[in-house]
């Protein structure tokens, strides 16, 4: 797994350097602080909910959307 663009790579530039390849996909608080050092920003969504999971799930989905615009 990565974080970070793929830019072109038969072209590459400094956006390619913007990324970083992850062990694994699971993340903790100190893999989030490190990144959150470096060239990246960062976005934490909530996954605290009350009522529906259905309708929390759908909330969590537009807030992501919304997030990576």
């Amino acid at each position: 797994s990565y974080l970070g663009g793929e830019g072109n790579l038969l072209a590459p530039d400094e956006t390619v350097l913007d990324r970083i390849q992850l062990k694994r996909p699971v993340l903790n608080e100190s893999h989030l602080a490190a990144i959150d050092q470096e060239h990246f920003k960062l976005t934490y969504l909530s996954t605290v909910y009350e009522g529906d999971l259905e309708d929390a799930l759908e909330a969590l989905g537009r807030e992501a959307v919304n997030a990576v615009k």
